[in-house]
């Protein structure tokens, strides 16, 4: 599967809005990894909504992050795409 991210949005406080294959998502940035980021990036949290959900609820939840997985339902490859892209 190809993934593609089509709009993005960042806002003063470190948050990142984006749409990916058609899924929402969000992630927190902070200036510098921590003990407590996804793989050595710099994203503390990052919640990822199914394709068409109207909102951010735990049934349409797909991905979230928060200090840990917490729920972890993304297609193959996803969520290394989501990484690649986010690495700085």
């Amino acid at each position: 599967m190809t993934f593609k991210i089509i709009k993005m949005t960042r806002d003063e406080n470190g948050w990142v809005s984006f749409t990916i294959n058609g899924c929402k998502g969000m992630a927190k940035f902070y200036g510098e990894p921590s003990v407590h980021s996804i793989k050595g990036t710099a994203i503390s949290k990052l919640q990822i909504i199914k394709k068409g959900a109207a909102d951010w609820g735990p049934d349409n939840t797909i991905y979230n992050y928060d200090r840990g997985d917490d729920v972890n339902r993304l297609p193959k490859g996803m969520f290394e795409y989501l990484i690649s892209f986010f690495r700085f």
